[in-house]
């Protein structure tokens, strides 16, 4: 995903499904500077490169 999508995504009223490999995260903020984005899961909250970060959609299926 490209930075200004999941910037788009934050601050989205809209709920946006997010993967990050296949597992469905929640994305918490961003830092411009190091293009990551710290996003939780699960109870626990990490940093990961935006780029590593997919957006889902209907029928979206990871392999």
């Amino acid at each position: 995903m490209d930075y200004e999508r999941a910037r788009q995504i934050l601050r989205s009223k809209e709920t946006i499904e997010v993967l990050h490999g296949d597992r469905p995260v929640w994305i918490e903020s961003l830092n411009s500077q190091n293009r990551t984005a710290s996003v939780s899961a699960g109870g626990e909250t990490f940093s990961v490169p935006v780029e590593e970060l997919i957006e889902a959609y209907p029928g979206f299926k990871t392999v």
